[in-house]
């Protein structure tokens, strides 16, 4: 198709990020931007699924929440993990609130997933770096341990979603503070709440390796 040969110029909210000329960088940009476009359908349905759990289950949601919580690895930020999903499931919802809260700690939990399952060693080989806190969330979603831990497809949404500067960008742009307050609503928060809890059972379900 004749989008694939055209360059593309990136803008965020301010200014031009970046200008991608060539077929190879173009015809990727395009993949990601297909997968990003399906992740807003995703925040949708996410968003329709939850409303009618907490409908069925009520209560059970949050007990459910926090269950998965209350793990030994995440204790020291537990506090803080309740207060992000009571923002954004609690019944005086603040979805501002609740998407600040929670994004950073997706990083975190994939830190806490590495290290449960044994593969800093590994992963600081692949990164040729002496310091695990080096390595950038974006390394991280592009690291084949941190794949096999989580699987190719939801490495690659919350790359898109997070960390590509082309696309989303979710993350970098609220720690910058380039996030408008109106750009902010309840299907993208429910669904990166969604995604922190599906990283928070995945690390609970890992065998503790020494």
């Amino acid at each position: 198709p004749l989008q694939f040969m055209m360059p593309v110029t990136v803008y965020n909210a301010e200014e031009p990020v970046m200008r991608i000329t060539s077929e190879t960088d173009i015809f990727d940009y395009q993949v990601r931007r297909n997968i990003l476009l399906g992740l807003k359908i995703g925040e949708i349905m996410c968003k329709i699924t939850i409303n009618s759990f907490k409908k069925d289950l009520g209560a059970e949601i949050s007990k459910t929440i926090e269950t998965l919580i209350s793990q030994d690895e995440l204790k020291d930020i537990k506090p803080t993990l309740k207060i992000g999903f009571y923002c954004v499931f609690g019944e005086q919802k603040d979805y501002i609130a609740g998407l600040h809260i929670l994004t950073p700690y997706i990083e975190k939990v994939i830190r806490l997933l590495i290290k449960k399952s044994g593969n800093v060693e590994v992963v600081l080989e692949q990164h040729k770096t002496k310091f695990f806190r080096d390595i950038e969330l974006g390394g991280l979603l592009s690291d084949k341990n941190v794949e096999g831990l989580i699987g190719l497809d939801f490495q690659k949404s919350l790359k898109v979603m997070l960390v590509d500067n082309d696309q989303a960008n979710i993350r970098n742009e609220l720690l910058h503070g380039r996030l408008s307050s109106d750009k902010i609503d309840e299907a993208q928060t429910l669904f990166i709440a969604y995604c922190l809890l599906k990283l928070i059972k995945t690390l609970k379900d890992t065998n503790k390796k020494e």
